[in-house]
């Protein structure tokens, strides 16, 4: 039978290893300028609301596109919203970075990420900084992996070998 004073936290500790390096290995997020193409048009609407994890994303839509464009909720810590704001009443001109295999998404009532805005010479969401985001993240999240799964083997090791559960004794 399944012994959870040997095995739960090792099968917890080995799931979560196991989710950090999937979640890293289907990380599409960019680490380069060559995977990134730009769209520009003038903002229709924007706004700001929770998905479906309980973060929340700003979405934005562009005049002539079935799309919303989301800035990922990692990404809202160097997002100037405010600024994007009020250059959007004033019917500017946008640029937006998204990555080049999601412009076959464009016109088809799909949700897009966006990692770089601009208009004239003010950022909005600065690429080099979302770079740097993801490139942290790519080195941090191997490290947390191997982590939580040598965590795993060696508590299983010990609670295995060298420390036994004291049984208790009912009269």
């Amino acid at each position: 039978m399944f012994d959870k004073n040997y095995y739960a936290f090792s099968t917890i500790a080995i799931m979560i290893a196991l989710t950090t390096f999937i979640f890293d290995l289907n990380n599409k997020n960019p680490t380069n300028k060559n995977e990134i193409t730009n769209i520009h048009g003038k903002i229709e609407k924007f706004d700001y609301k929770p998905n479906s994890n309980q973060k929340y994303t700003y979405l934005i839509k562009i005049q002539n596109l079935n799309n919303h464009f989301q800035i990922p909720a990692s990404y809202l810590s160097v997002f100037n919203k405010k600024g994007l704001e009020l250059n959007a009443n004033k019917n500017e001109i946008f640029s937006f970075q998204i990555l080049k295999n999601d412009e076959q998404k464009l016109n088809k009532n799909s949700t897009v990420s966006v990692f770089g805005i601009y208009a004239n010479s003010d950022i909005f969401l600065d690429f080099n900084k979302v770079i740097q985001i993801n490139k942290n993240s790519k080195k941090i999240n191997p490290f947390v992996s191997l982590f939580f799964f040598i965590a795993a083997i060696g508590f299983f090791l010990i609670r295995k070998f060298f420390w036994k559960p004291q049984t208790k004794h009912y009269r």
